[in-house]
């Protein structure tokens, strides 16, 4: 029986894309992803001295320690489930958040009413 090829809390495709390495890389599953994208910008003006100014603060903040404003869904299959599966990845770097099963049930506005709209 073929197993899946992802797993939650790692890069989908281990980082590769088209088959190349990808520019981001992680040590281990659950592990913050490098390289990290810049999170603030010293303001030495206000309120005061040493203080920073979070440019990504509403952003959502996810196992890889991106910030995003939302995620890609993948469509794949879980071999162990036999059903299709709904993957939620960064955008950026393409750690696996999240695996909602069946992949129609991401669909649902009742269930996923931020994604589905």
């Amino acid at each position: 029986m073929p197993s899946n090829s992802w797993a939650l809390g790692t890069m989908y495709r281990g980082g590769t894309f088209n088959g190349v390495p990808g520019f981001f890389t992680q040590s281990a599953p659950f592990q913050p992803v490098f390289p990290q994208l810049p999170q603030g910008a010293p303001w030495p003006e206000f309120p005061g001295p040493s203080q920073m100014v979070f440019s990504y603060g509403p952003w959502i903040g996810i196992g890889c320690l991106h910030w995003v404003h939302e995620f890609n869904i993948i469509r794949d299959f879980d071999y162990t489930t036999g059903e299709s599966v709904a993957l939620l990845t960064c955008p950026v770097c393409s750690y696996i958040q999240r695996a909602v099963e069946p992949f129609e049930a991401i669909l649902d506005p009742n269930l996923y009413a931020v994604i589905a709209c």
